[in-house]
């Protein structure tokens, strides 16, 4: 559905949420997410829009452990693409935090997993004249 500048939607989630990889299994029903359009400018001739997002979700299993109380994950999106195609110029930053603590019951043992992380990256795809 076509948005104007400053409006949001909610994105589907379920390639996101499937593609989180082997290592992390995802709560498809806690994936929440809203996309904004925040700009559209011509440049060469060629439409491009800047959409910020953000996307909320809770991790239920962390490599082998399964946690017993899920873990929240933000992902925050900064993009600037040519949404009509024929130029691959563009950016894209994103950051993905996860912040929390389950409890977790492992080989007959009981402890505790504290996650406290931050990752951030930044692409930029210009096209070689």
């Amino acid at each position: 559905k076509p948005v104007k500048v400053g409006e949001s939607w909610s994105p589907d989630l379920d390639d996101l949420v499937k593609s989180m990889g082997d290592g992390m299994a995802i709560d498809a029903k806690s994936a929440k997410g809203t996309m904004t359009l925040k700009s559209v400018e011509k440049r060469e001739g060629r439409e491009f829009a800047r959409v910020v997002g953000k996307i909320e979700m809770e991790a239920t299993k962390l490599g082998p452990l399964d946690l017993g109380k899920p873990l929240p994950l933000v992902m925050e999106i900064d993009s600037d693409f040519c949404y009509e195609g024929g130029a691959i110029d563009g950016s894209l930053k994103i950051v993905f935090a996860a912040k929390g603590t389950s409890p977790v019951s492992s080989d007959g043992q009981e402890f505790e997993v504290a996650l406290d992380m931050k990752v951030e990256g930044n692409g930029i795809k210009k096209a070689v004249k």
